[in-house]
């Protein structure tokens, strides 16, 4: 028994130590994120960030949500809408996505956006359908692309805090 305690407890106590250091290094990783983006991202009470794939995802904080069920991204995009997950796995070209009827165009604060709304199903997540809105809009010459993706069972849930973090998004160079 001795030997099993002596062989386990220094592994026990390096692997605490090494999540310590993973989050202290994906913290530092968020706050180089935060620093770079273009906007301020003012998002509900009800919501947390997290280090997702080099990006930062808002969630709402009542999902605990490491599976990434409900999330929302926002990041600065000039290139083709078309090169944006998951609209890149429809592998149609923009005049097929318009013949389908997308994107929609809406008014909001940022002037005409583009609502892509597609809806995938993937198979590493037990086949749970996953709704995607992706909001592509310019500001001052620069095009930024918002992308909301939660669970079918997340999706209207949560639809109505896209509209706050829309209309409570600031840009850096706006704040001279």
């Amino acid at each position: 028994m001795k030997k099993i305690l002596t062989l386990f407890l220094p592994i026990l106590f390096l692997s605490c130590g090494s999540q310590k250091f993973e989050a202290i290094d994906s913290e530092k990783k968020i706050n180089e994120l935060f620093k770079l983006k273009k906007v301020v991202v003012n998002y509900p009470e009800s919501w947390t960030y997290k280090l997702d794939h080099n990006s930062i995802a808002y969630t709402p904080k009542d999902l605990n949500d490491y599976l990434h069920k409900c999330k929302v991204q926002i990041f600065n995009f000039n290139g083709s809408i078309l090169e944006i997950g998951p609209i890149n796995q429809l592998n149609k070209s923009k005049e097929e996505l318009e013949k389908i009827g997308l994107p929609k165009n809406i008014q909001t604060r940022f002037g005409n956006t583009d609502i892509y709304k597609v809806t995938n199903i993937y198979e590493l997540r037990n086949t749970e359908e996953l709704i995607t809105y992706i909001f592509h809009f310019s500001h001052k010459n620069n095009f930024y692309i918002l992308r909301y993706q939660a669970d079918k069972k997340y999706f209207d849930k949560y639809l109505k805090d896209v509209d706050y973090f829309i209309e409570n998004l600031d840009f850096k160079n706006d704040k001279n």
